[in-house]
C-alpha cells in the first residue's frame, strides 16, 4: 500500500510562505521537521547538511512552492545580468559601482528630530533631566537614548548615563556624559 501523501494545513501553509519569502530573497529559511511535510508536497527541498544552532535545517522553496506562495518565476539573461520577471517582461539593470561613499546614518531615524541633542555634544560635555512627574526616572529615559545612540555611532562615540542628586547644578535627576 503507498505512503498516503501529507495534506497542506494552516499550519504547513505558513512554514511554506516563510521558506518562499526567504527564496524570494535569495535566501534559504531554516525548517525544523514538520516542514518534512513540505517537501513530499514537492514544495520545498532541505539542505541536509545545513543546520542552525537549534538544529533547524536549511531550506528552498521550489518553482511549484513559490507558485504555490504567488511569487512569479524570475530567470536572468546571462548576457547582460539583467532580471527579468516572464509574467511582465519589465527588466531592471544595475550597475554594481566602487567608491561611491555611504551616508552616515543619522540620529533618529532620518528626517525626525531627536529630543535630545546628544549628536550636538563633543566628548566630556553633558545634558542634565530633572526628575519630574513626566520623568519619574530620568536615567532610565536616558538610557535608553544613549543606549540607541551608543549602537548608532558603533564605537566612533560613547555615551554614559549617570543619576544625579540635589548637589547637581540642576537638582536631582540623570545627566548623560558623551565619554568619546
Amino acid at each position: 500500500m503507498a505512503a498516503k501523501k501529507p495534506k497542506m494545513t494552516k499550519a504547513l501553509e505558513k512554514i511554506l510562505r516563510e521558506v518562499c519569502e526567504q527564496t524570494s530573497q535569495q535566501l534559504c529559511a531554516y525548517v525544523d521537521n514538520r516542514a518534512q511535510a513540505l517537501v513530499e508536497m514537492g514544495y520545498i527541498t532541505i539542505i541536509e547538511d545545513d543546520t542552525d544552532d537549534c538544529g533547524d535545517m536549511a531550506a528552498y522553496a521550489n518553482d511549484s512552492g513559490m507558485e504555490f506562495c504567488g511569487y512569479t518565476k524570475a530567470t536572468e539573461n546571462e548576457s547582460d545580468g539583467e532580471q527579468v520577471t516572464e509574467e511582465t517582461n519589465e527588466t531592471t539593470k544595475f550597475e554594481i559601482e566602487e567608491g561611491i561613499p555611504m551616508p552616515k546614518k543619522k540620529a533618529g531615524g532620518g528626517s525626525r528630530p531627536t529630543k535630545y541633542p546628544l549628536v550636538d555634544m563633543e566628548v566630556n560635555t553633558s545634558i542634565h533631566l530633572a526628575t519630574s512627574e513626566k520623568y519619574p526616572n530620568p536615567a532610565r529615559t536616558l538610557a535608553s537614548t544613549a543606549s540607541r545612540f551608543n549602537k548608532l555611532y558603533d564605537g566612533e562615540r560613547r555615551y554614559e548615563v549617570r543619576p544625579v542628586g540635589a548637589d547637581d547644578p540642576k537638582g536631582e535627576g540623570a545627566r548623560v556624559w558623551r565619554v568619546k
